[in-house]
């Protein structure tokens, strides 16, 4: 409440300083972003793991059998795996999934904008234990050169691109929600952020295990993956991710946001505030 301080006019000198006083609009302005930065900050652990998938995914896809038929999948192109799976799984969850949550909750989206993303976030957390899993199996088991098909990863993007699409979908519709008329632009870039920071945050965990862990000749993460121990470091991953929706899961329990639509039928949609409206 400090903040509407900012409105109150202490002296008619003030009153055309911009510096001195700020409008009311202003002021619910700051306050709307102030409130939205807890959920946006317990998503940034999301885009550190979504990193993975064009750095160690990649290398793993470089040293296992990319062969399909006579045909050889490039190394960059097993990112596409994710793509894919984002383009197939948005139209079935709107198609068909919708629908049925719709009936059951009475919440127009089906699940809230919350919801959606801590269903995203528990599914990055999946992904990297099955990464994890994965690489320590190839690892083990197959340490020749292309001798474990590169199809093995299929989970973990299917994964990975499964929870981009709740987290980071339900995330703008979650900014755009609460977000003022005059702020909803501040809110696209702090989405467009958060793949930046998590990106960098990547980096840094990337240089801190290898440091701790022995350097690049003896560390975990080292040039040779069969030498490495990759499975190590998708598993702080998961163990970071948990400590993540723990955290995100007490902030959007506290989170009191604007009023939900509330859906009676198909063809009616009630607000709150018994105002009826066709859709």
């Amino acid at each position: 409440r400090f903040l509407d301080k900012a409105a109150v006019v202490t002296s008619k000198d003030k009153i055309n300083d911009r510096w001195s006083v700020c409008t009311v609009t202003q002021v619910e302005e700051l306050k709307s972003i102030i409130k939205i930065l807890p959920v946006w900050a317990t998503t940034i652990a999301l885009s550190i793991s979504f990193a993975q998938m064009s750095s160690f995914f990649i290398s793993q896809s470089n040293i296992m059998n990319r062969k399909l038929g006579n045909f050889e999948i490039p190394t960059g192109s097993v990112v596409t795996f994710g793509a894919i799976n984002g383009l197939t799984l948005v139209p079935i969850y709107e198609r068909f999934f919708i629908p049925i949550l719709r009936k059951l909750t009475g919440h127009h989206r089906g699940i809230t904008s919350l919801q959606r993303m801590g269903v995203g976030l528990f599914l990055s957390t999946i992904a990297m234990a099955s990464a994890a899993i994965v690489e320590n199996t190839r690892r083990k088991e197959y340490p020749q050169l292309h001798s474990m098909s590169v199809f093995w990863l299929l989970p973990q993007f299917f994964l990975m691109g499964a929870s981009e699409v709740f987290t980071y979908v339900g995330q703008l519709e979650f900014f755009y929600d609460e977000a003022t008329d005059g702020t909803k632009s501040i809110s696209s870039a702090m989405f467009l952020c958060e793949t930046g920071i998590g990106s960098w945050l990547s980096t840094a965990l990337v240089k801190i295990i290898i440091s701790a862990t022995g350097g690049e000749e003896k560390g975990w993460l080292r040039n040779d993956l069969n030498k490495s121990k990759l499975d190590r470091f998708y598993w702080i991953l998961a163990v970071i991710s948990v400590i993540n929706l723990l955290a995100y899961l007490m902030v959007a329990m506290r989170y009191k946001g604007k009023k939900p639509v509330i859906v009676r039928d198909e063809n009616m949609v009630e607000l709150k505030n018994d105002q009826h409206m066709q859709p």
